[in-house]
Order: C-alpha cells, then structure tokens, then sequence
C-alpha cells in the first residue's frame, strides 16, 4: 500500500460535482430513493421512486422495478443511474448487471457511507432469504458523482456512520490523511458541516483514492489484496447480526477491535492506541452485558464470507498502509471484543469547552416515564406507548427484565438500576411462577426493606441469594398493602404501577411525608392516562380497577434537559419535556438556586449540576433536606463534595446539608463520579470553567447514552487519556 494518495485524476471514475452540474444522457432512467430531501428529487423529475433498505435487494422487488424502467426505456443504449444509499446502489448495480447481459451504470451516493465505499469497486449484491448478499456480480460504474450540496444536507448520525469507513481506509492507506484525521477527529464527527465541510470532502476524496488503488490490484479479490477492505468487518458483522447496531457503528467497534488484536501479532502500542484514539469519537455506548458470549460469537462469525477452508481469515495491520491477512480464531476476536470494550468503558475523558455553539439536542425518552410506561404495558397489553425510545441501560435492562417474566424464565437481571429492581420486585410479586432476579452488587446494598417488607406482609416471599433475590409470588392478589416510610418514592410507585393488572386494592402510606412526592405523582398521573381509576386521600391509594385502556405519550427526559439548562454557556431549549417529571421544574429551581438556598427533596436528581452551576457561575448555594441522597448511585453527599473539592471547589458539609462557597478551577484535576451518572454530568457542567480529566465517563450509560456526543456538537473538546 502507498502511503499517500491522491484525489482523483481526469480518468477516474469518481467526480466531484455540484448537483446542477450532474447532467444525465438522454437514453438514462434514474432509479432513486423516494426518502431524499425534495430538492434532489426534483433535480430528476421523471425518475423511478424506490423504498431504500433492504427489502429492494430482493428478486421480487427488483422485478418490480425493472418493469418501470422498461416503461420508460426498453431498448439500448441505457443508463441506469442509482442516486441513493448502499441499498439502492447494490441493488440497482445488480439490475444493471443483468439487464440485457449489462447496461451502462452510474451512482450518485447519498450517504457518507456509500460515498466513501459502496458506490466503488464494482460490488453489487442482493439477498437471498433472510441471508443478506448473497447473489452479486462485480460491475463497476463508469462514473461516481460525489455531491457536495448532498453530503452538506446530511443528518450528523448518517455522517458518523460513514467517517468509519473513512478512518478505515487511513489506516489502509493514507498516512497524511490520517494525521490531518487525528488532528480534530471529534469535531468532524460533531461540528456543523459549514465549519469542517472543505476538509472533510478533501478527506473523502483521499479515502475514495484508497479504495480505488486497493481495488485495482485485485479487481475480482482473488489474491487477498482486495481483502483489505475488510478491516474492522469481522467484529463488525457480527455486532450487526447480533445487536441490531448500523454497519458504520459497527465497524468503528470493529476497528477498535482489529487494533487490540494487531498490537497482540506485532503493531505497535503507540499504533494501537492512536487507532483506538481514533475511532473513539464514533464509537458509540456498547455495554459489557449487551456482548455476545463466545459461544453465540463463534457461532456469528462461523456465517462470515471471509472463511476459507473453515478458516476464519482476518485483516489486521502491521503499521500503518501495511495490512495483512492471516487466519485468526474466533477466541481471539471475542477477547479483543472484550478488551475493546473494557477499554472504552474504563479510560478517562478529558473535557474542556472550547467554542460554545448552538446545536440540536434531540432528548431520548424520560427513563422515569419509560420504565413506568413498561411496567404498566406488561400487566395491561392492550394500553398504547408513543415514545421518542430511550437506549439508557436502565431502560433496556427493564424492558429486557419484563419481556422475560412474559416468557416465564426463571431468571431476569436488573443491572444497576434502583427503579429497575424495586420495580421487578413488585412486579415478580404479581407474577405467576417464582423468579430470580439478578443484580449488581453495589445495588444490593442501597436500601430495599421498605418494599420488600410491603411485599412479604401483602403474601410474597422474598429470599435474599447471592446475586440478587428470589421472589415468590403471593398466590391471591392483596387488597391492601402497607408500605413503610422509605428513602424514596420509589417503592410507593412500584406498587402503584401493579394496578395496571386490574386488581383493585389500597396503598396504605402517609402521603405527606412521603419523599421525591412529584415522582409518586406521575406514577399515579400515567396510571390515570392508561385508564386505572383511583382515587387517593392523605393516608393513600385506592385503585378501584380498569376502564377503557388508554395511550401514553413518553415525554423527553427532562433529567436530561437540566442538564444543559445548568450551562451558562449553552443556549438550550427543548419541547415535549411535558410537565409529568419533576426536573422540568428546573428553570424554578434554579432560580431558587440562584437565590442561594434549594431543598433537595424537590429534585434529588438536581442537586449535582445545580451545585456544579453555581461553581461555575461563583455563587454560593446551599442544599437542605440532603439525606434523601445518602442512598444513592453513591452517598451523593460525601461523593459529590470530593468530587467538588478535586474540581477547586470549597464546600462544606454536614449529615443534612451541602455548600459550596467558591470555586477556583484545579487544571486538569481527575475527577471520579463513583459510578454515579449524576457526579458524571456535575462534573461536566464544572469543564464550563476549566479543562478536567473525568474517570469512568460512560458511567452516564445508566440514563443518557449519548450525554458526551451531545456535548462535543455544543463545543466541548473531549479526548480519551491513556495511560
């Protein structure tokens, strides 16, 4: 491989041009994706409109359109033109292949992803079953045009989907490309494409050359060379079939992953750790849990196209533009998937605000709302969730939890959510068979009495085992259940939410001293929206049973929102917060806040960036009521005034309370959030005001995935620190 490439000559293929000046011939039928932007469809006005995806890779549908292109032109010369992404390149490169024994094709890519890969080198393919790729041709075009105005109206997802394979083709290929890569990779991955739009096209034309020079020394792969495109693929199939995760994400895992593996057969560590270095930007959460074992990964990997002789050949580099390949065991890359991962997971961040921007901050679901919405559906089926989704582990362990008391499997696993356990015990309580939940063991020593004593009392037994708990289920539903003051609502909530099975019964607790009430609130608030009756006086709840089933609509997280809102820097504003979770009080509460002095018993959650903010702005706050935090993620209170004191900050505390009263930001200070993803975002907040190293970032996983992405498009630089 050489080392620098050049853009494209007057006989390549590829073309860089405007849209208007694309021109096509008069004997051409364009076939185009009807989910473009208008003003691309209207660039061809009497094209043939397909559904991209993967159902056009089938005989079926490209007979279908085979007979509109007939209509419109049934004799040669023909053109066929494919303006859309992979799936519309593949398979009307196939058709071209085959119509008439071969017709002249040309691309028009619309994502980064077939710009830099799969509109060249002549692959086409489309599915046979539930097989994908399995019936191809190779068949280049005769010209690629490359659009600006296209790439420019891109959504940034569909972006960092195709910097993966532009990374990928660097490391192949492109030294220089590479270092200018490095030098800024988090802001092409996040910043408007008006501030990185020039470099990053003269990047994609350096990649589109690495291709170009490895397809044409093996234009049919019969001598491995063309293998080299693989790289990062052999992890990233599999992610992709067992996951569900986008081929561009995947590949960035997968590259992660050929990393580690190299340095294990002779790269470099200073190599591995600027390829790690490199695709940390687009790498997106990948919890530990959610990894396929080495049984189910052997098995993903035994289908991969690049076995030979049930040899699982492999790409790997020796230093950069030198790949090569060679037969690596399955054992070997589900270890580098695992170290991969770990690596991502356990190495810190360091965050600075750089140039504040303003950006679009799409919000992920309430995970509040969420698991209650799940909860209530699971014993009602027939109640309707509208939802923007939310992937905060929390959430997937839940819904995961409760799809496998549908199955009646003895076992579910609740991960490290409070809400998660104290919710599946209720909910295994009323179940039909005994269940054993797992946990992890920080969450078994946050306090669960209060509910699981309701429990026991209303008929359910509850054993404590070494991973968790083991529930029977009381054999007739109670009709009251008393619950004991606790730390938290929470306990109150996950009862309530077993009304949604119909059952009528009372909740038996004092209203008026119960904790984080707004939460026990919008429990009985979505109760009320999926059509429970109830009515509730100052020493409970009485649920009289079902009505009609309703519709819930999830708001976004507003836990999430104050976040942002707790930035002086960032101009935030967000709709569909609703006004069911008690965070979407924040703007009130900070201006309490400001005043000096808030209770945390109105938004425990808060506290955190509120104090974070007022360190940032230089006015000293006081939290009250401070022992509804003790029994946290962490002991919020002592956690949180450490966390502080690293940043620079003065703060007083006491069993109750919690002050601070300046702040002088320590340069590059390490701050641990304990595990606690609210320590996490305080001490994202705090980098408003100085650059900080942060340990254990992805902790912020439990609720919002997506936190450290989201704050690079505001501006924020944020780097992995190795050691």
């Amino acid at each position: 491989m050489t080392q620098t490439q050049t853009p494209p000559g007057p006989n390549d293929p590829y073309l860089l041009s405007p849209l208007k000046d694309v021109k096509c011939p008069p004997h051409a039928v364009v076939v185009i994706d009807d989910a473009l932007p208008e003003p691309i469809l209207e660039h061809f006005p009497n094209a043939v409109r397909v559904q991209a995806g993967e159902s056009l890779k089938t005989f079926s549908a490209l007979e279908a359109v085979a007979q509109k292109i007939l209509e419109q032109r049934s004799s040669k010369p023909l053109t066929l033109i494919a303006v859309g992404g992979g799936s519309v390149g593949d398979a009307i490169g196939f058709l071209a292949s085959i119509l008439w024994r071969g017709v002249e094709l040309w691309h028009i890519p619309t994502t980064l992803l077939a710009m830099v890969d799969s509109a060249h080198g002549g692959k086409t393919a489309v599915n046979l079953g539930k097989a994908k790729n399995q019936l191809g041709t190779f068949y280049p075009a005769s010209k690629v045009f490359i659009v600006p105005e296209i790439l420019e109206t891109l959504p940034l997802a569909q972006r960092v989907e195709g910097l993966a394979e532009l990374v990928k083709a660097f490391w192949l290929g492109d030294a220089k490309a590479l270092d200018i890569w490095m030098s800024d990779a988090g802001r092409f991955a996040s910043a408007p494409f008006e501030e990185i739009g020039d470099t990053l096209i003269d990047l994609l034309m350096h990649a589109i050359a690495v291709k170009y020079d490895v397809v044409s020394k093996d234009p049919f792969e019969t001598k491995e060379i063309r293998t080299f495109l693989n790289l990062g693929h052999t992890v990233a199939h599999a992610l992709e079939l067992e996951l569900g995760m986008s081929h561009g994400n995947a590949v960035s895992w997968g590259l992660a992953c050929a990393a580690v593996l190299s340095q294990k057969h002779g790269f470099s560590p200073l190599n591995a750790r600027r390829m790690f270095e490199s695709v940390y930007p687009l790498l997106v959460p990948l919890a530990a849990d959610a990894l396929p074992t080495l049984e189910r990964f052997s098995e993903l990997v035994s289908k991969d196209k690049k076995r030979r002789n049930n040899e699982l050949r492999s790409v790997l580099l020796k230093d950069v533009a030198q790949p090569y390949v060679t037969t690596c065991s399955p054992e070997e890359w589900h270890s580098a998937l695992l170290e991969a991962q770990n690596k991502w997971a356990q190495t810190p961040i360091r965050v600075q605000l750089t140039t504040a921007r303003e950006a679009t901050i799409d919000l992920a679901a309430s995970k509040s709302e969420q698991n209650r919405a799940l909860c209530i559906q699971h014993l009602w089926p027939e109640v309707q969730i509208t939802s923007p989704g939310s992937d905060a582990d929390d959430v997937r362990h839940l819904r995961a939890a409760l799809v496998g008391l549908r199955d009646e499997r003895a076992k579910v696993f609740a991960g490290e959510g409070g809400t998660t356990l104290r919710f599946l015990l209720a909910q295994c309580a009323a179940h039909t068979r005994s269940v054993s939940i797992e946990a992890q063991p920080a969450l078994m020593k946050r306090p669960h009495s209060a509910l699981i004593n309701a429990l026991q009392r209303a008929g359910a037994t509850i054993e404590t085992t070494v991973r968790g708990y083991r529930v029977a289920p009381w054999g007739q539903f109670p009709e009251e259940i008393t619950l004991e003051p606790a730390p938290s609502s929470q306990p109150a909530s996950a009862i309530a939410l077993l009304a949604a099975s119909g059952m009528p019964f009372r909740l038996s607790l004092d209203l008026k001293e119960l904790p984080s009430r707004g939460y026990f609130d919008m429990t009985l608030n979505m109760l009320r929206a999926s059509g429970i009756e109830l009515e509730l006086d100052e020493m409970g709840v009485r649920f009289l049973g079902r009505t009609v089933p309703g519709s819930i609509h999830v708001n976004a997280d507003a836990s999430s929102a104050s976040i942002f809102a707790a930035m002086p820097s960032v101009n935030f504003q967000s709709s569909n917060l609703g006004t069911l979770q008690p965070d979407a009080s924040a703007p009130d509460v900070m201006a309490r806040a400001d005043a000096g002095e808030v209770s945390a018993a109105d938004t425990p959650d808060m506290v955190p960036v509120l104090l974070a903010r007022a360190c940032v702005r230089g006015v000293p706050l006081r939290v009250t009521d401070g022992e509804i935090l003790a029994h946290k993620e962490s002991n919020r209170i002592d956690d949180l005034a450490t966390l502080l004191r690293d940043a620079g900050a003065t703060v007083e505390t006491t069993a109750t309370t919690i002050e601070v009263t300046d702040f002088e930001p320590a340069l590059d200070a390490l701050l641990d959030p304990k595990n606690d993803h609210r320590l996490a975002f305080a001490a994202a907040v705090l980098s408003e005001r100085g650059v900080f190293r942060i340990a254990n970032p992805w902790v912020v996983t439990k609720s919002y995935p997506r936190f450290w992405h989201d704050l690079r498009k505001l501006g924020w630089h944020i780097e992995p620190v190795q050691t």
